[in-house]
């Protein structure tokens, strides 16, 4: 598992132990994720002033600058494109759009210029392991918002890259969002549909009822990962 303490990475075992530091920098790195294969770790780093993509090997060295943006970058996941190029993903504000919201772009794990994912506006945006569909959230509103059901809740949209379309799934009129992939058909999210409180839920990609995983009430899950 690799964590961020005191604004550097860390690695411990899952069974426990030591935790390894992996950065040792002024600049505050936070916001990790691996590879698929275990190669790679992501990163959010803002050592160089703005907050930027960076990666690294597993123990640490070999770190480079993955983007060089004058806006911040809000790292969303590492995965393959539609190609099966490794890419790590993220949320940005980079084209100056009137209508104040993030787009999802991607970059190669070798650097180089960033792509936008779709054009939909959209931010958290996660691959499916095949690479094939994007998952993402639209809406804005603060998550720590509770009971909210205005305009600008927070919904799980898939793009799928192969027909260029779009579909919102599970439908719910407060917060859906985080999501993740369960495998290439099904996805995990958090929404506040189930006690008022933020659970894990599971859904399929071609639509039907939404499956609670956790039943919390009034303690929220704030963040996880499959």
């Amino acid at each position: 598992v690799v964590f961020s303490w005191r604004g550097d990475l860390w690695k411990v075992p899952f069974e426990g132990g030591p935790a390894v530091r992996l950065t040792s920098h002024p600049g505050r790195e936070h916001d990790s994720q691996w590879t698929s294969d275990g190669s790679t770790i992501v990163f959010e780093s803002d050592r160089d002033g703005t907050t930027n993509l960076g990666a690294m090997n597993p123990d640490g060295t070999g770190i480079r600058r993955l983007t060089n943006l004058d806006t911040g970058a809000g790292l969303s996941h590492a995965g393959v494109d539609h190609d099966g190029r490794p890419i790590a993903g993220f949320s940005a504000y980079l084209e100056g759009d009137l209508y104040r919201s993030p787009r999802a772009y991607e970059v190669d794990l070798d650097g180089g210029e960033p792509r936008r994912v779709h054009d939909a506006f959209g931010s958290d945006a996660v691959r499916s392991p095949d690479g094939t569909r994007v998952a993402f959230v639209r809406g804005g509103v603060r998550p720590q918002r509770r009971h909210y059901r205005g305009g600008d809740r927070r919904d799980v949209w898939v793009h799928d890259a192969t027909l260029d379309t779009f579909s919102k799934v599970a439908g719910w009129e407060g917060n859906d969002m985080t999501p993740r992939w369960a495998g290439n058909d099904s996805i995990l999210f958090l929404s506040d549909r189930l006690n008022d409180t933020h659970n894990i839920h599971r859904v399929s990609v071609d639509g039907g009822e939404a499956t609670p995983l956790t039943s919390f009430e009034e303690i929220d899950v704030a963040d996880f990962d499959a």
